[in-house]
């Protein structure tokens, strides 16, 4: 699964999502969440909008500072020619793929960046989602990749346990997360998914998040 930095609005373009979901147009597309009849879910699909006057009270992080120093951090990446060497236990990106001599995938970070990072958007409103179920709990991701979302789900009030295969990846994600400041809210682990689940006592999460290992069968199987 690859996601581009250009389009972090998604396939949809913001001007026809706007108008799809317009309380006029709505019943003709029939797609909006005004449909909604939960209160619950009517709730949290307030919380995915894009503008903030739909928004639930109290789901917006109370940090902006922390948010403005991941950005600036997701920016850093973004323009870093540093080299890592990938470890992909999974599907991962085939995008430019070259090996070094060992037969590791080498990556600029920056090229690593492009092709791995979850538009601003998209995580805002992961991370307004999750005040809305609850002010706090436990979040696990499945594939922390560079941490930045790890890091803006940190802000949420949750504590985030995350996953990842790559130990050269975990290393700049923690960098990251001690580099902005939301470190104590997060605790990393890395090593092969089967491996982590097989390994479970009596750990308990609220949400689950599967970002990794994108093959159909066995993302199937993770959530199994």
């Amino acid at each position: 699964m690859q996601r581009s930095e250009a389009n972090s609005e998604g396939a949809t373009s913001p001007s026809w999502g706007c108008l799809r979901d317009n309380r006029w147009a709505s019943p003709w597309t029939g797609m909006s969440w005004r449909k909604l009849h939960s209160p619950m879910l009517f709730q949290w699909g307030k919380a995915l909008q894009r503008q903030p006057q739909h928004w639930p009270e109290g789901c917006t992080p109370s940090d902006p500072d922390m948010t403005r120093r991941i950005e600036q951090w997701r920016a850093s990446l973004l323009s870093s020619q540093d080299k890592v060497s990938r470890t992909d236990l999974g599907a991962g990106s085939r995008a430019h793929k070259r090996t070094d001599h060992d037969g590791k995938d080498v990556r600029r970070v920056a090229e690593l960046a492009q092709n791995s990072l979850t538009p601003l958007a998209d995580v805002q409103s992961l991370v307004r989602w999750l005040r809305t179920v609850r002010p706090e709990g436990r979040f696990l991701e499945l594939g922390t990749s560079l941490g930045v979302t790890t890091a803006h789900l940190a802000t949420s009030g949750w504590h985030i346990d995350t996953w990842e295969g790559c130990p050269d990846t975990l290393r700049l994600a923690h960098e990251c997360w001690k580099e902005v400041g939301c470190d104590a809210h997060i605790t990393a682990k890395q090593g092969t998914f089967n491996d982590h689940i097989a390994a479970l006592g009596e750990d308990v999460w609220d949400v689950v998040y599967l970002d990794g290992h994108h093959q159909g069968d066995a993302t199937l199987n993770l959530a199994k």
